[in-house]
């Protein structure tokens, strides 16, 4: 699971507060069904992205 710190972070690099971190992971969970915390579904997420990017 994501910790505090490495939401910091995340926010610091899109310039953004770490609750707009937090908001955008639940929407994306909540439209994709795919929660980017959890190892498994972040590997699907990120071969999926992969793979799109590959075919466009």
């Amino acid at each position: 699971m994501v910790t505090t710190y490495h939401l910091a972070s995340a926010a610091a690099s899109l310039y953004c507060h770490r609750n707009t971190v937090q908001h955008r992971f639940a929407r994306f969970r909540e439209l994709t069904g795919r929660d980017v915390r959890v190892r498994e579904d972040a590997a699907v997420v990120a071969l999926a992205l992969r793979a799109a990017d590959a075919l466009a």
